[in-house]
């Protein structure tokens, strides 16, 4: 098995995100060239007409005015200053290739146009300065999905744990990737029990070291994500985990010294079979329709999951598990 195993009932990541080493394109990296420019020849025009409008209710020109057009009036001027400082960041953050921060910014500002489009419907109506906010919130929303589409993965995952909840689900057994981690798509997500299973040497394209892709597991091992750990003691950054673990955690294996572990393995055509033990307390025979170590370590991970999460009652009661 390649990745951790985590079940919900509804340190160290490297400081670059991954996706940040996929470089933008020269005609992105242009708009963030406009952007920056344009953001700071604004920024003092927007600031001028915000010092003139606070200048002149303090004289009281806007006496004859309504409390809601002063509010409104203010609220629009403060749109605009934030427009122009996000559009110099958005712009920075797009040469500096940081895309999951140029996302971020980019849906920000699509909330300022938003704010803004209501702000100028509510003092002038339909009007022409309407087109300015609306090819804001165009360019944004397009580049906004193009540069870290992990954005709209991350919130369509919510949305599927929000329906499974709606419809009365108790339980969600989630594979979870470093790529997942990594790219900030389990935010928020807190995990009742997750497994270590293994670390191999794949996926270092993305990563690029060892160490990183190891820090990217090791974020899911921890408060931020779960209230409770399995660790399969085989695995040789066992012992580091566990020295580190800041999570009341249990272990399983097959060679090492484990509570719950995998006695008398045997192979044969029809798949394997094994003897599973509970903290000495119980054994269980198993028969697997299925060949390979890896899934010996694949049932030994489901049963400590069980074994966390308190479903032992139910597995004791069988005298063989198919």
């Amino acid at each position: 098995m390649s990745g951790d195993q985590s079940v919900n009932t509804i340190e160290g990541v490297p400081d670059e995100a991954p996706i940040d080493r996929q470089k933008l394109p020269v005609l992105v990296k242009l708009f963030g060239i406009l952007c920056l420019l344009g953001g700071i020849a604004t920024l003092p025009m927007v600031a001028l007409v915000a010092f003139v409008i606070v200048s002149l209710f303090q004289e009281g020109a806007f006496n004859d005015e309504t409390m809601t057009s002063t509010v409104i009036t203010f609220v629009m001027v403060g749109v605009l200053v934030l427009l122009a400082v996000l559009f110099v960041v958005f712009g920075v953050r797009l040469l500096r290739n940081k895309r999951r921060h140029a996302a971020q910014t980019a849906e920000v500002l699509i909330a300022l146009a938003v704010a803004g489009i209501i702000c100028d419907m509510m003092l002038f109506g339909i009007n022409t300065d309407l087109i300015f906010f609306a090819v804001i919130m165009v360019l944004l929303i397009a580049l906004s999905g193009y540069i870290d589409p992990s954005l709209s993965e991350e919130r369509e995952l919510q949305r599927l744990l929000r329906e499974m909840a709606d419809e009365g689900v108790d339980i969600v057994t989630m594979e979870v990737s470093a790529h997942a981690l990594a790219l900030n798509k389990l935010d928020g997500i807190v995990y009742d029990a997750v497994a270590f299973t293994n670390l191999s040497h794949d996926h270092l394209d993305f990563f690029g070291t060892p160490e990183k892709y190891f820090a990217a597991k090791r974020r899911l091992l921890t408060p931020e994500f779960a209230r409770y750990a399995l660790i399969n003691s085989d695995d040789e950054h066992a012992a580091s985990i566990a020295d580190d673990l800041k999570l009341p955690h249990e272990r399983f294996a097959i060679r090492e010294k484990a509570n719950i572990y995998a006695g008398n393995i045997e192979f044969d055509p029809r798949g394997l079979s094994f003897t599973l033990h509970f903290h000495k307390r119980y054994e269980l025979d198993i028969d697997l329709q299925l060949s390979g170590l890896f899934n010996v370590y694949n049932s030994l991970c489901a049963a400590a999951v069980c074994d966390a999460l308190g479903v032992e009652r139910f597995v004791r009661n069988s005298q063989d598990v198919s």
